[in-house]
């Protein structure tokens, strides 16, 4: 898959859709897919296969060492915590109609690491945006009590419209295109 500002990367069907099905039970068809770099899959699958995955522990030198945990002591030193820098891309791809026309709408947000905050994508996107939720719970803007989930937000455009300029003001930027026929 190409993705605007980051080249080719490869996608894998994952599973992270939770509540989407309960929500637009009248939707025929979802997927999810995570992206990442060219060949990470197949490390994975390496590291997999020769069992440095396992949760098995294994003897080294008398020693009951379980695979796993060497693998992520090891990465460590990858972790974002040492100053490395990260980003984040995502697509949602909606295909139906809207009202009595086909049509077909794509949000794509392309994030990076913010140096001058020491501010890793991830935390940006996810952290900016349940501040932003926390403001409308806090000023009594949502009307629904109890468990809301993030797509029935989304579907209500005054909200929507609010976590997209607090993303904004916070150089967060998501791109809508419509592509309606």
């Amino acid at each position: 898959m190409r993705f605007p500002g980051v080249g080719e990367l490869e996608f894998f069907v994952t599973d992270g859709l939770g509540t989407l099905p309960t929500t637009f039970p009248n939707v025929n068809e979802m997927a999810e897919y995570t992206l990442r770099y060219p060949g990470h899959a197949r490390i994975m699958e390496s590291l997999r296969t020769i069992g440095l995955l396992d949760k098995v522990p294994i003897k080294v030198d008398g020693n009951s060492i379980e695979p796993r945990r060497v693998v992520l002591e090891l990465m460590r030193s990858l972790s974002l915590d040492s100053g490395k820098e990260d980003l984040l891309a995502f697509r949602v791809e909606v295909r139906g109609r809207i009202g009595r026309r086909l049509g077909e709408v794509s949000y794509q947000m392309l994030d990076f690491y913010d140096p001058r905050l020491r501010a890793t994508a991830m935390a940006r996107t996810t952290a900016y945006t349940c501040t932003a939720v926390t403001h409308l719970i806090i000023e009594g803007k949502i009307p629904k009590k109890g468990v809301v989930t993030p797509e029935e937000l989304g579907t209500e455009e005054r909200l929507f419209r609010f976590v997209k300029m607090f993303l904004k003001a916070r150089r967060v930027l998501l791109r809508i295109q419509s592509l309606s026929k």
